[in-house]
């Protein structure tokens, strides 16, 4: 995804929705075919919103606050098509979106103005933050400085979250020198993290040339780019390896976790760590089922709001 430049329209879809629903809309907004936004916004909704509206109320949960789901389009949409997009999701779970609307934006840069909306956000011993947010100043924290731009990974997406809180765990028990591969590295904030962390060299990749740049540019930022090697590959292709990863962190889509088993485990030495996320409570069953029938053992399942990040160890000479 290219930054926007201001003398292009943008339009902007919104509507609230209950809290416990905003990342299954917003979901549902960035996987229509033909009409991903370029960027999404959500953001507590103040006490004046409206109610939301129940389809099924017997489906319906019951959960208090409301939140503000903002997308933003490089193409005209009309209030009709977003109502398709939406209503197999409002259907299912029983709650409508409330107070949908679409408006013409003012021509600035939205991408990145979007961005300039994320507070600061606290991993581990990590604080991870924009150029347009200073970190703040505590004892025992490590500032990040990651400017996500077109790339995934900001921190503030419960995967994110939980793949970084599994990775520091697998890498603080062994205090020698790892080996890291970070397959689909987006942002690069899983890897230099690592690097940060931990007595550590890290492999990441991506098939997004924009996000190789971007995770470069990151690891340069915060002083580790020595202790990481960034390159373009696709996690469909076999990544051909002349000494195995002890850990190896996937964060992608659920699809793509599924289609990608037999390449990523052959990588992974045995007794080695693979984290995986991406996928969430309705999906983590056939994620977990595939990965065992290929050699790896569960360890640990971390569950953050709706995702599941999920530890395994390999089983030496499978």
């Amino acid at each position: 995804m290219n930054e926007h430049q201001p003398s292009q329209p943008l339009w902007q879809v919104s509507f609230t929705v209950a809290n416990k629903w905003a990342d299954a809309f917003v979901a549902e907004l960035e996987n229509a075919p033909g009409l991903a936004p370029i960027a999404v916004t959500v953001r507590e909704e103040d006490s004046s919103a409206p109610t939301i509206e129940v389809v099924h109320p017997a489906r319906a949960l019951a959960t208090t606050g409301a939140w503000r789901v903002e997308a933003i389009y490089d193409q005209l949409l009309h209030l009709p098509q977003v109502r398709r997009t939406l209503r197999p999701l409002e259907e299912s779970i029983g709650t409508k979106a409330s107070g949908l609307k679409i408006e013409t934006l003012p021509n600035i840069d939205w991408v990145r103005h979007s961005l300039k909306l994320l507070p600061s956000v606290r991993i581990g011993t990590f604080e991870i933050h924009g150029a347009h947010t200073p970190p703040a100043a505590a004892a025992n924290i490590t500032p990040l400085l990651i400017e996500a731009g077109p790339a995934f990974g900001t921190g503030h997406h419960a995967t994110t979250a939980g793949s970084a809180a599994a990775l520091l765990e697998a890498l603080g028990q062994n205090n020698g020198q790892q080996r890291v591969c970070d397959a689909g590295c987006g942002s690069g904030v899983l890897s230099i993290i690592a690097a940060k962390k931990h007595n550590v060299q890290v492999w990441a990749f991506d098939i997004d040339p924009s996000c190789v740049a971007t995770s470069r540019k990151n690891a340069k930022i915060n002083g580790v780019a020595r202790k990481i090697t960034t390159f373009q590959h696709s996690i469909d292709k076999p990544l051909y390896v002349h000494q195995k990863f002890d850990v190896v962190v996937a964060n992608i889509l659920f699809n793509s976790l599924l289609s990608a088993a037999t390449r990523l485990t052959p990588i992974i030495a045995d007794g080695g760590t693979l984290i995986l996320s991406g996928y969430d409570r309705t999906q983590f069953r056939r994620i977990e089922s595939r990965y065992r029938s290929l050699g790896m053992k569960i360890i640990r399942r971390y569950n953050t709001d709706e995702w599941i990040t999920t530890s395994f160890s390999k089983i030496s000479n499978y």
